[in-house]
């Protein structure tokens, strides 16, 4: 059930970053950023920059579907990103996964 929901999650993620860009004319050039935050990470990048996609996760699937979207952008993992778990994330508090384009700032 679990995989499922990532996927699931992965998928609805993967549909709002591709209308967010279509949305806002982003080029071939354009990229996302892709990062895993707290509640007040994700305010500070959305205050900073639009567009954004944030979504709000729960822990144990949070890092499935970061590294699901960080593949589907064609975007490596860093070495810190592949040693993550879910009790990083959870004593970090990571709770949202948002994306930006650093380009575009407010």
């Amino acid at each position: 059930m679990k995989e499922q929901t990532v996927e699931q999650e992965t998928k609805l993620y993967a549909y709002d970053l591709t209308n967010e860009a279509a949305e806002h004319g982003f080029k071939s050039t354009d990229n996302w950023n892709l990062t895993m935050v707290t509640d007040k990470g994700r305010v500070e990048i959305q205050k900073e920059y639009f567009p954004t996609v944030a979504a709000q996760l729960y822990p144990e699937i949070l890092l499935g579907v970061y590294q699901n979207i960080k593949r589907r952008l064609h975007q490596n993992l860093s070495k810190e990103e592949e040693s993550l778990t879910v009790e990083t994330i959870l004593k970090d508090d990571l709770r949202h996964i948002i994306a930006y384009n650093p380009k575009r700032q407010r």
